[in-house]
């Protein structure tokens, strides 16, 4: 028996920082990817985990690197990762336009600098720390595309990448660049691509992603309607179009003139005050910003699944002194060997459970593990999802100790209890780890 896949949910108390080894044969190297890095629990709690993390590196650079949404407490720790020498090849994550992503920024207690530059161009701001790809992934547009592979993705061989060139993914539905990134978005040394999240996306010889990006408003529809006279001609009535002029003027009454500038928007929400206003007006369009989270499932190609144990421990950092630091484990039989990461998305909207549930039919009975919605929030949770997943899988979350939040919901335990499915909470000093082996022939891996 060998391990396919190590993956961990550090101890940084409020937030996410999920990372994962894959090594899909015993001669090949094994390939790493994160899913979120950050926190807003006070404390040096993210630096020592990215610390204890890059330490564990065999080399200091990263396959990929999934963004679920940008939030603060989902990306903050993504400057202090770069300063510690880190090389990310690839970066996935949802798109939003440059107004989107700029009101994220509401949220924001601190607002520094680097963050807003990520919101304002994360192409300029990846390529500054020489990530040589990113990819944009859509939700809801293509079809699930054919069986033949796609165009490989060419690394520029002029480049002195560390990287190694036997790597790389590719995703099933490519998609066009948004029109902001057309052109590379005037990156010169950043290979920019865009893919739709209905087909999966194929990492090395065993291993598959499948993201969902659910989006009720599609990032560019209403581009061309930002000004004050634009929208007193437009004649539109759907709702839709409707909302989103309600929503402008709005915003422009908050900020201040007569359109749109993202700039002006940037400069504005610095002001408190105008955050709060700003904050009403987007609800008119978005009443949840974490519903542009991106889901994430990942696991063995399909024929690779009915091989697959799994194995999930807690380890509490207070009981190390006591040589007692497994907190609890469990052992998982034939649960196919997959994970669905949810980031904050808000499953308990049925418009949106259902759409994520037609979109993972095919996945469902090989998830092992899943990561509970918005930290465990009640009004994020949705006691379906249990019924959709093996009866076995344990559910996970980060949620820290003290947070004002009321995470978890104390339904959500109450829920998992009540099926009798293991339950399994991260926080400042709890980490979650979980691995997935192969019962074919062979040695245990020394990933475990």
């Amino acid at each position: 028996m060998s391990v396919i896949a190590q993956s961990t949910l550090h101890r940084i108390g409020q937030g996410c920082f999920y990372t994962c080894q894959v090594q899909c044969s015993q001669q090949s190297e094994p390939f790493r990817f994160v899913y979120d890095c950050g926190s807003s629990s006070k404390g040096d709690h993210l630096h020592k985990a990215i610390d204890r993390y890059v330490e564990e590196l065999s080399e200091s650079f990263i396959d990929f690197f999934v963004v679920s949404h940008y939030d603060e407490d989902h990306v903050n720790g993504l400057n202090y990762l770069f300063s510690k020498q880190v090389k990310i090849h690839t970066v996935c994550l949802p798109y939003l336009t440059r107004l989107q992503r700029l009101l994220m920024g509401i949220r924001s207690n601190s607002y520094p600098a680097w963050y807003q530059n990520f919101l304002l161009n994360p192409v300029s701001f990846l390529e500054r720390h020489e990530v040589e790809r990113i990819i944009f992934v859509y939700g809801g547009e293509g079809d699930e595309g054919s069986n033949d592979d796609p165009p490989p993705f060419v690394p520029d061989s002029s480049r002195d990448s560390p990287f190694r060139k036997d790597f790389h993914l590719k995703p099933k539905v490519p998609h066009t660049n948004p029109l902001e990134f057309s052109s590379g978005g005037g990156a010169q040394n950043i290979h920019v691509e865009s893919m739709s999240d209905k087909g999966p996306v194929y990492c090395g010889p065993c291993w598959e992603l499948k993201f969902f990006n659910h989006d009720s408003f599609s990032p560019e529809l209403f581009s061309t309607l930002t000004t004050r006279t634009l929208i007193a001609a437009d004649t539109s009535s759907d709702s839709k179009t409707k909302r989103w002029k309600e929503f402008v003027i709005a915003l422009l009454d908050a900020v201040g003139g007569d359109e749109l500038n993202p700039l002006e928007i940037l400069r504005a929400i610095s002001n408190k005050g105008v955050r709060k206003l700003v904050k009403a007006a987007y609800r008119v369009i978005r009443n949840d910003h974490n519903d542009d989270s991106l889901a994430l499932w990942h696991g063995p190609v399909l024929s690779r699944r009915r091989y697959c144990l799994e194995r999930i421990v807690a380890r509490d950092d207070l009981r190390l002194a006591t040589g007692d630091a497994n907190q609890a484990n469990c052992n998982i039989g034939g649960g196919g060997g997959g994970t669905m990461l949810t980031g904050d998305l808000g499953l308990n909207k049925k418009f949106i459970f259902d759409e994520f549930t037609e979109h993972y039919k095919d996945y469902l009975d090989a998830v092992a593990f899943i990561q509970a919605p918005h930290h465990g929030a009640h009004k994020s949770w949705n006691a379906q999802l249990l019924d959709i997943t093996p009866d076995h899988s344990p559910l996970f979350l980060s949620a820290g100790i003290g947070n004002t939040y009321g995470h978890p919901g104390a339904q959500v335990a109450e829920d998992v209890l009540r099926k009798n499915r293991p339950y399994y909470q991260g926080n400042q000093h709890n980490e979650i780890s979980m691995w997935v082996y192969s019962i074919e022939a062979g040695p245990v891996s020394s990933l475990e």
